[in-house]
């Protein structure tokens, strides 16, 4: 209007009309009513119960199709109303001993996944995200993989990444589980296999909840892991003793057999080379005793289907941030639900119809979504005959 302000179409007048040309402000607070219409409050107990009832009418809409959910309110010793009333900057930091804010996600088509997918009950991976929204929310996602890479089987909400929060997450999960979890194992049995990166308390809580299930570690993450330890430089490891260390520990980890996995361990610990740095020798004995769940030669009759690592995992946290979220945060907790029950389902269905109808093009589309068509070139667009 302001570039057309001298043409006859557009008076004057007009420019001064909020109704017809709204000021900023204006729109901001548009924006702001219609948000707060769409997921409510932003804090406090008014966003809980909006939140319970997001929850519940998910939960009637999608019962017959094998979608639920469960929310566990988050709780503090003190009264909700004088938390609404602290000033934001001033409030406190959660409590451990604080009830911790759960919800737990199965969608209809991660019953069905649960159901048809034969993986689903040999190889389960389990991993993270934190700060995907302004409270610092984390997502845990469980996956297994198929032909058409990874599949989602159930997703936690939590406000901190605690063994015990987890473990009552991973609990909450299991009852919004079909019957015929894992692949008809059940949700009380488990899958035969869990793969995840080197988290203490996952690897707890899984264990807590699926005692009889392995729980393997993503080879990639124990090196890694190792790897940082060694450029720590209070850990005095020189420079170029570093290659040396990482090497010989590569061999142990993809040795497949478990008498020379011994031997190797036993030339490692004595290699003049590594024996004077008595702090990694220490550092090595102990995973040394966690060999079973790094080493390879331990894989051998497990049904793993060459998955040595949690790459599905990484690539569905990839999807979450990318795709779901759009880089951006969450408003609130009810904007995050939404974006886990309807935009990563929508995802996910759409990738699955397009392989399945061998529609590759519409699947790689996908990753080229912020593509703006209109600054694409005529000129540089190449025609092929």
């Amino acid at each position: 209007m302001l570039l057309n302000a001298s043409s006859d179409d557009v008076k004057q007048s007009s420019l001064a009309d909020r109704a017809i040309n709204p000021s900023v402000q204006d729109v901001c607070r548009l924006f702001q009513h219609w948000r707060e219409k769409c997921y409510g409050k932003e804090d406090g107990l008014p966003l809980f119960q909006r939140l319970q009832l997001e929850v519940d009418t998910y939960n009637a809409k999608n019962s017959e199709q094998g979608g639920k959910a469960i929310l566990q309110w988050y709780e503090k010793h003190s009264d909700m109303s004088d938390v609404e009333e602290e000033p934001k900057k001033k409030r406190r930091k959660r409590d451990h001993s604080d009830k911790p804010l759960i919800i737990a996600i199965c969608t209809p088509l991660m019953s069905r996944a649960h159901k048809n997918i034969c993986q689903a009950g040999e190889l389960v991976f389990l991993d993270s995200s934190s700060s995907m929204d302004r409270f610092n929310t984390s997502i845990f996602i469980m996956s297994t993989h198929s032909s058409s890479s990874g599949i989602p089987l159930g997703v936690i909400l939590t406000s901190d990444e605690r063994e015990e929060t987890i473990y009552n997450g991973l609990e909450l999960l299991k009852s919004v589980m079909p019957e015929n979890a894992f692949f008809g194992r059940s949700s009380r049995a488990g899958p035969q296999v869990f793969m995840t990166d080197d988290s203490i308390a996952e690897r707890a809580a899984l264990h807590k909840c699926w005692p009889h299930a392995v729980i393997f570690l993503c080879t990639f993450h124990f090196l890694q892991r190792l790897w940082t330890w060694l450029l720590d430089g209070k850990n005095k490891i020189d420079k170029e003793d570093r290659v040396l260390i990482i090497n010989e520990v590569k061999t142990l980890v993809y040795e497949r057999n478990e008498t020379n996995i011994t031997k190797l361990y036993d030339n490692l610990v004595t290699n003049t080379n590594i024996i004077k740095y008595p702090s990694f020798v220490k550092h090595f004995k102990i995973l040394w005793d966690k060999r079973s769940a790094w080493a390879h030669c331990f894989r051998k009759n497990v049904l793993i289907r060459g998955n040595n690592t949690n790459n599905y995992a990484e690539a569905g946290i990839k999807i979450l941030k990318e795709f779901v979220f759009s880089r951006v945060k969450a408003f609130n907790l009810v904007q995050m639900f939404t974006f886990i029950y309807d935009v990563m389902d929508l995802y996910y269905q759409k990738k699955l119809i397009a392989i399945s109808n061998h529609r590759f093009d519409t699947y790689i589309a996908l990753r080229f979504q912020g593509l703006i068509s209109n600054k694409v070139l005529k000129e540089n667009i190449a025609r092929f005959k």
